[in-house]
């Protein structure tokens, strides 16, 4: 169970982390 825990916290990590960067190139190609 405890390596479930882990794949859903580094799953949940990664997906904030391709929301950053979309934000990121966002504001960089509305410039």
């Amino acid at each position: 169970m405890q390596g479930f825990e882990l794949f859903f916290a580094t799953s949940a990590f990664i997906l904030g982390l391709v929301q950053l960067i979309i934000k990121l190139t966002d504001r960089e190609s509305k410039k």
